[in-house]
């Protein structure tokens, strides 16, 4: 009974904002919206179908903070949204700019595939001298994945995220076959990375910037259709390991029947892992320091201090009563992992200003609509947003990495595009000069 009232007042809480925020945007599709309803629906599946298969309810506990740090969420959101006074009303772009939308595409296209075919090369020519070294049958082994996301090629191949993103709503757009070869491409360079939320967050990234430019609108068959597409990418991100021992190997029914259960065990685990360790002496174990690890381990590197700080917690909790198939998590949703690192008042400020900075690229994202910059990284945030049930992904790299680029490259190609051009014209000017003369 606690367990099917906890998620009822989950529900009608979400309900109301997200009803609410309907109202004032005409959109569902908002940093509340992405942040709590896959934690809700997460949530509904555990206590309502999980409980009968072996998984551990989420408690009423748990889902009472769980409401509150959303409290604190829209808190930083809307303590932005303040300053702007009125201004970020419509979330959709105009009309006008939405019957040049090919135009914005063209503009950006050549600078996309640049970048898609410098990260796929990086990518291949990584692969190709890791196995050299390492042999096909380490493609799946931890320091195979962790060789295959370092050094230069490796911080080149993170340019297939903004490439994928980009290219993926200009396909949409346009249907041209040869974005959609360069976009299998680079899922291919992303795949081999072999890390779950690498490949599902640059897909999402790329649905909700072709919902951003009207290019398709969201509906009940097409969220379940997407929902089969991200099984299938959490599926073969693990297949590519077990490939190497032969596809049918990987294709066995033995495998198969793993995978099915290690999806549940990585969509479930987020939140029933917090859920548990609220009740756990022994939480939190982090602190600060995980929490600001890019700029601390940079540092690091800088400074020639190899003792990087980790966030990766190797701490397992079980989830379950089956012990048949690993049910266990050692990552607790970013509300849990926040928790862990600073406590329950320490979460809820982190989350407060995770709130402000999401809010504040929304309301950026509209006041600036020729920004691409801006506006991918705000889908970028959307995409770890929806992943939020699971993990946090706002103190890695990654998410600092990649923000980076997309904020700096499209700024610099418009600012070259332009210096080109005004030089040219300054050319052409010099030379109907001379001929005059």
């Amino acid at each position: 009974m606690e367990a099917l009232f906890g998620v009822l007042i989950l529900i009608v809480f979400c309900t109301l904002i997200s009803f609410w925020e309907k109202t004032r945007f005409d959109t569902f599709i908002t940093p509340f919206g992405v942040l709590a309803w896959p934690y809700t629906l997460v949530v509904t599946m555990i206590n309502l179908g999980g409980v009968h298969f072996g998984y551990f309810p989420v408690s009423l506990k748990c889902i009472l903070f769980i409401i509150l740090c959303l409290v604190f969420f829209l808190l930083g959101g809307y303590t932005v949204l303040a300053f702007f006074r009125g201004r970020v009303d419509e979330l959709f772009i105009d009309k006008k700019t939405h019957s040049n939308i090919g135009y914005f595409f063209d503009l950006y296209r050549p600078l996309f595939v640049f970048l898609a075919i410098i990260s796929v090369l990086s990518g291949f020519v990584q692969l190709r001298l890791l196995i050299s070294e390492y042999g096909w049958l380490e493609v799946g082994t931890r320091n195979f994945k962790i060789a295959y996301g370092s050094g230069p090629l490796g911080h080149l191949m993170m340019l297939s995220r903004p490439a994928f993103i980009f290219l993926f709503a200009a396909y949409l757009n346009s249907r041209k076959s040869y974005l959609l070869i360069i976009l299998i491409s680079l899922f291919i360079v992303v795949l081999f990375r072999q890390v779950k939320y690498h490949v599902i967050v640059i897909f999402l990234g790329g649905l909700y910037l072709s919902y951003y430019y009207r290019i398709f609108r969201f509906s009940l068959k097409m969220a379940l259709i997407y929902i089969l597409i991200i099984y299938f990418l959490f599926n073969i991100s693990y297949v590519v390991g077990f490939s190497t021992l032969g596809i049918g190997h990987a294709y066995s029914s033995k495998v198969q029947a793993f995978l099915f259960n290690h999806f549940f065990t990585y969509l479930f685990g987020g939140p029933i892992g917090f859920s548990e360790i609220l009740n756990d002496i022994s939480y939190p174990i982090g602190g600060v320091r995980e929490i600001f690890s890019v700029p601390i381990n940079m540092y690091k590197v800088l400074t020639g201090d190899e003792q990087l700080v980790t966030i990766v917690h190797k701490k397992w909790i079980s989830i379950s009563t089956i012990y048949q198939y690993f049910h266990s998590s050692n990552t607790f949703g970013l509300f849990g992992m926040t928790y862990m690192y600073l406590g329950k008042l320490g979460s809820l400020i982190y989350v407060f200003f995770i709130g402000v900075m999401a809010y504040l690229f929304m309301s950026l994202s509209v006041l600036y609509r020729r920004s691409l910059g801006i506006q991918l990284v705000y889908v970028f945030i959307l995409g770890f947003l929806t992943l939020s049930f699971f993990g946090l992904y706002f103190n890695m790299l990654t998410f600092v990495e990649i923000s980076f680029y997309m904020l700096v490259i499209p700024r610099m190609f418009l600012m070259t595009r332009q210096l080109l051009k005004t030089s040219l014209s300054q050319l052409r000017r010099e030379v109907s000069v001379n001929d005059q003369g």
